[in-house]
């Protein structure tokens, strides 16, 4: 049986120990944009649902929040079931 050279051991082990760590902070980072998206989301749901409640017309609240028709149907579909 071969054995390697603690050097080689020791390149072996930096270079899995740094493409982990690359891996962990890309995790890390995704992580963080998936919660700005959703943090982003429920504020736009959240200032579409107040401006049902004011009365604002559909179109009005579509381009004040940049939701999708189907987007504010289901909004407004919940609202009316709480």
């Amino acid at each position: 049986m071969r054995t390697i050279s603690p050097q080689a051991e020791e390149n072996f082990l930096s270079t899995a120990q740094r493409l982990f760590m690359q891996g962990e902070e890309q995790g890390i980072q995704k992580g963080i944009q998936t919660g700005i998206q959703k943090g982003l989301e429920k504020g736009k749901s959240e200032i579409a649902l107040s401006m049902l409640q004011l009365g604002s017309p559909d179109d009005f609240i579509l381009k004040v929040t940049g939701l999708t028709s189907e987007q504010l149907q289901t909004l407004k579909d919940k609202a009316e079931s709480r």
